[in-house]
């Protein structure tokens, strides 16, 4: 008697994340404190994409939040970096919610130099890469299945740490880079 096994590779549902509209990226910086709240929120709006590239300096707890045109914490897609010590990565759908995806990320960020990442949350799905190429790198993705719109982006750190941000779009008007 024979024996089977059929073993096959399934992609992952749902498109990749969509690049950068064409034209330049736009640069804003920020920092963040030891404060546990959202320091910054960019007050221009975020382009059809909803993607950002951007980088940050914190030894843990870098936390973006994509928000609705209300700026309320209660509908932001939050996304954690090295969060409970640098070890953990979360997507929540609210400031301090349920971890909706939850990953391990030992060392992801550091208190010493600039981290390259990219995230985008358009239609309610939520996708976080690292590196500086739109859809390269990608670690964590999540599908709200009731989807909010961004329309605003801001920057929290805290739980023993600070942050140093640049914050790139392509909507935006700043430093042009590219």
């Amino acid at each position: 008697i024979c024996e089977l096994e059929v073993m096959a590779w399934v992609p992952r549902s749902s498109l990749p994340p969509p690049p950068p509209s064409n034209g330049p990226l736009a640069c804003l910086s920020a920092q963040s404190g030891n404060t546990q709240s959202y320091d910054t929120i960019f007050q221009q709006p975020l382009g059809p994409d909803k993607t950002i590239v951007f980088q940050v300096k914190a030894s843990n707890d870098a936390h973006v939040g994509f928000f609705s045109a209300t700026q309320d914490t209660g509908e932001v897609y939050e996304i954690v970096l090295s969060g409970w010590g640098n070890t953990r990565s979360a997507i929540r759908e609210s400031n301090q919610g349920a971890n909706q995806a939850d990953v391990q990320t030992p060392q992801l960020l550091s208190g010493a130099e600039f981290r390259p990442f990219w995230a985008t949350a358009n239609n309610g799905l939520v996708v976080v890469g690292t590196g500086s190429v739109v859809g390269q790198g990608e670690f964590m993705r999540w599908q709200d299945p009731v989807a909010h719109l961004p329309m605003f982006v801001g920057v929290m750190s805290g739980w023993g740490s600070t942050g140093e941000w640049t914050m790139c779009h392509s909507g935006w008007d700043g430093a042009v880079i590219g």
